[in-house]
C-alpha cells in the first residue's frame, strides 16, 4: 500500500521537482521510503511512498525498472507467488520476494493482458521506453484510487487529487458540487476539479507521450459479468451456499498474505463478523471495534461479546466529540474533497488506533451491494409494490410543481416531509422511470438540495447504467448501480482514512470472484421474505449463535449533528459562519442561513436534515481551504 506519482513534462516543467513536491504531499501513504526515478527516452519522472508490508528489504523499494520498462505501484496483488511460479518456468528470474517486480515481469510477458490474472487491489503505472508510452491501470473494484490530468504543460497522474494540485491548478467543477449536494457523493469518474480526472475501476488507460493520445479501455465490467448468459444454475441452496463459503476462505486468506501484523475491523455485523469468523478458525487475530457513549450509535457492547465468543484479540476505541476535533478540521484536507458520508470521522479515529498494533487491517466493505444488504432496497420493494396506486393517480403528476412549492413554503427550511415529497413526485411515473428515480434521487434530498444551490447548479440526470428494466431482476439493477457508485464512493473513505494514518486497508468482500459469483445467485438466495443477505447471514450462524446476531444493526453512524448543537457547537458556527456562506459561489445564501440558523434553534433529529446539514458544512468547509490553497 503506497503513493504513486508521475510527470511527464511538454513546456518547461521540471519534472524532478515536481515528482518530489507529488511525493513530500503523500508521506502519509508510505512513510518507510520515498523514491524518485528519471524515466528513459523522454522528460519524465515517477515517484513513489513506500508502506512496506511485502518483501521489507529494499528490494522492494520504488520505482523498479527492468529492462525497458519502469513501474510505480499501489496495492497488493495477492496470488502473486502463484504467477511468479509460472514466469519463472518461461525463464525468468528475481531479485526479491515482492509482487511488484512479479507485476513488471508479468507485463513484460504478457503485455497489458497480464492484468486479468491478478487477484488484489491495485494502482500502477507502468513506462514502455520503446513504445514511448504510460500505461496506468486500476483494479476491478476500484479500491484503490487513480486520477491524472493531461494539460498544456504536462501528463500527470498521482494517487491522490492534492499531488496533483501542487502542479496542475484547477477550478472547480460546478457539475460534481451540484450532484454532491443532491446524492451525496460525487457520479463516479468526475472529481471536484475540472482538469483532474479519475481512471475508471476496471480499466488501464494508454497515454501516447509522442502523440499525446489518450485512450481507455476496460478489461473487466462488472454491467458486464452481470449481463452474460453464462449463468451457473446451482442444484439447490446448500450448493450455492457451500460453494461461497470456500470462494470466501480464499479471499480471506488471501488477504492475510503479509509480513508484518495483520488485524480486522469488527462492527458487530454480518459480514464484518463472517471475515473475523474463518480467520479466526486456524490462527490468532486482532479485532477492532469503535464505538460512541450514546446507544443509539454504539455496537461495541455487541462486537465484544461476538469477539469474546471467536476468542480473538480484541480491542474496543470509544469515540468522543474530543476525539473527532482532531480530524474534523482537516477532513477535507484528507480527502481533498467534500465527504458526505460522517463515518469518515470515526473511521479516521479506528485506523489511527489500530495502526498502533497492526499495519494491515481487512474491512467488510461491499456486502451489502453484493448480496441485498441495505435498508433501501426494502423501501424501493414496498413503493414498487404498490406501484399500480401510482400508475392510477397519473393525472396528480401534473400539480406536483404546484405542490411541491407550497409545501416548500409552509414547510420554511424543515424538511421533514421529504417522505411526502418524494412520494408526490412518484405519481405517474413509467416504471422505467421508476428505476431511473431510484438510480438518481436515491437520497431522498434532491428536490430541497435546488433549494439551497445557486440557480445555475443543476443535478447531473446521467443514467449509466446499460441493462434494461426487467421486472424479475430490477432490484439486481439497484445493487448494479450501488456497486458502481456508491460503493466506489465509499472505498474513497476507506482508503483516505486507512493511509492517513499509514496503515494498509484491505478488502476481502471484494475479491472479483465474489462479485462474479454473487451474479449467478437466485435473487431469493440474497433477499428471502424480508430476510437481507440471507446467504451471508447463514454462514455465519455456523460460526457464531444466532442469539449474538439477532440485535438490530445501527449502522456506522456518529452523532455529528448533535455535537455540533453541543460539544462542537462554537467550532460549527465558526467554521460555517455568515460571512464563508454569502462569500460562497455554489450557495443561495440566504436559504442556507435561514436552514443553519433553524437547525441550531431546534433539536430536531430528522434524518434528512442531519444529511442536509452535514453536506452543506463540509462543501462550505472544502471550499473556504481550498480557496485560500489550491483554487483558482
Amino acid at each position: 500500500m503506497c503513493g504513486i506519482s508521475g510527470l511527464i513534462n511538454k513546456n518547461k516543467i521540471d519534472t524532478r521537482l515536481g515528482v518530489n513536491l507529488m511525493t513530500d504531499s503523500m508521506l502519509h501513504r508510505g512513510p518507510d521510503n520515498k523514491g524518485t526515478l528519471k524515466l528513459e527516452n523522454c522528460d519524465g519522472h515517477f515517484g513513489h511512498n513506500r508502506l512496506s508490508i511485502i518483501e521489507l528489504s529494499n528490494h522492494g523499494d520504488q520505482p523498479m525498472r527492468f529492462k525497458h520498462l519502469t513501474i510505480t505501484y499501489n496495492g497488493e496483488v495477492y496470488n502473486f507467488n502463484e504467477i511468479k511460479s509460472q514466469l519463472i518456468n518461461y525463464g525468468y528470474n528475481f531479485i526479491g520476494n515482492s509482487d511488484t517486480e512479479v507485476i513488471l515481469k508479468a507485463f513484460d510477458y504478457w503485455g497489458v493482458n497480464c492484468v486479468e490474472k491478478f487477484i488484489g487491489m491495485f494502482a500502477f503505472s507502468i513506462h514502455d521506453s520503446l513504445k514511448n508510452k504510460i500505461y496506468l491501470f486500476r483494479d476491478r473494484a476500484g479500491v484503490k484510487p487513480l486520477y491524472f490530468s493531461n494539460t498544456e504543460s504536462c501528463f500527470i497522474f498521482a494517487s491522490e487529487q492534492k499531488a496533483i494540485l501542487h502542479i496542475v491548478k484547477s477550478t472547480v467543477n460546478h457539475q460534481s458540487v451540484s450532484d454532491y449536494i443532491h446524492n451525496g457523493y460525487v457520479n463516479n469518474l468526475n472529481t471536484f476539479y475540472s482538469d483532474i480526472n479519475e481512471v475508471k475501476q476496471g480499466s488501464f488507460l494508454t497515454y501516447d507521450i509522442l502523440s499525446n493520445n489518450i485512450s481507455l479501455k476496460s478489461y473487466w465490467s462488472s454491467e458486464d459479468i452481470y449481463l452474460s448468459k453464462n449463468k451457473t444454475e446451482f442444484n439447490n441452496y446448500f450448493e450455492a451456499k457451500t460453494e461461497l463459503k470456500t470462494l470466501l476462505e480464499s479471499s480471506f486468506n488471501y488477504r492475510m498474505v503479509s509480513d508484518v501484523p495483520v488485524g480486522v475491523f469488527l462492527s458487530s455485523g454480518f459480514d464484518s463478523t463472517l471475515v473475523a469468523a474463518i480467520l479466526s478458525k486456524d490462527q490468532d487475530i486482532n479485532t477492532f471495534t469503535i464505538g460512541f457513549e450514546d446507544k443509539k450509535y454504539d455496537e461495541s457492547e455487541k462486537a465484544k461479546n461476538i469477539a469474546k465468543h471467536l476468542k480473538t484479540n480484541h480491542t474496543e476505541i470509544i469515540c468522543s466529540p474530543h476525539d473527532i476535533e482532531e480530524f474534523i478540521n482537516d477532513l477535507s484536507l484528507i480527502y481533498d474533497e467534500p465527504f458526505g458520508d460522517t463515518s469518515s470521522l470515526p473511521t479516521l479515529l479506528v485506523n489511527k488506533h489500530a495502526s498502533k498494533h497492526v499495519k494491515v487491517v481487512l474491512s467488510a466493505d461491499g456486502g451489502d451491494e453484493q448480496f441485498g444488504g441495505y435498508s433501501h432496497y426494502d423501501l424501493n420493494q414496498s413503493i414498487y409494490d404498490h406501484y399500480d396506486l401510482f400508475q392510477k393517480m397519473g393525472p396528480i403528476k401534473k400539480l406536483r410543481k404546484p405542490l411541491l412549492s407550497i409545501i416548500d413554503k409552509i414547510n420554511n427550511n424543515n424538511i421533514n416531509w421529504l417522505p411526502k415529497i418524494e412520494t408526490l413526485k412518484l405519481f405517474g411515473l413509467e416504471k422505467n422511470d421508476f428505476i431511473y428515480h431510484y438510480h438518481v434521487e436515491r437520497s431522498h434530498l434532491s428536490f430541497y438540495s435546488n433549494h439551497f444551490l445557486n440557480k445555475d447548479l443543476k443535478p447531473n440526470k446521467n443514467f449509466n447504467i446499460k441493462a434494461k428494466y426487467d421486472q424479475d431482476n430490477w432490484q439486481n439493477l439497484l445493487m448494479l448501480n450501488d456497486y458502481n457508485n456508491y460503493m466506489v464512493n465509499i472505498l474513497k473513505k476507506v482508503d483516505r482514512a486507512s493511509m492517513f494514518n499509514s496503515i494498509e486497508s484491505r478488502e476481502p468482500f471484494l475479491d472479483h470472484r465474489i462479485y462474479e459469483f454473487s451474479t449467478k445467485l437466485p435473487f431469493n438466495y440474497k433477499i428471502n421474505n424480508n430476510i437481507k443477505k440471507k446467504i451471508i447471514r447463514d454462514l455465519v450462524y455456523d460460526y457464531v449463535p444466532k442469539n449474538l446476531m439477532e440485535q438490530k444493526k445501527v449502522g456506522f453512524g456518529i452523532p455529528i449533528t448533535d455535537w455540533f448543537r453541543s460539544h462542537l457547537k462554537d467550532y460549527f458556527i465558526e467554521t460555517f459562519n455568515e460571512d464563508s456562506i454569502k462569500k460562497s459561489q455554489f450557495f443561495n445564501s440566504s436559504n442556507v442561513l435561514k436552514f443553519r440558523d433553524n437547525f441550531l434553534k431546534t433539536n430536531n433529529k430528522n434524518y434528512y436534515t442531519n444529511q442536509m446539514i452535514w453536506r452543506l458544512f463540509t462543501i462550505n468547509q472544502w471550499e473556504n481551504q481550498y480557496r485560500k490553497h489550491i483554487i483558482t
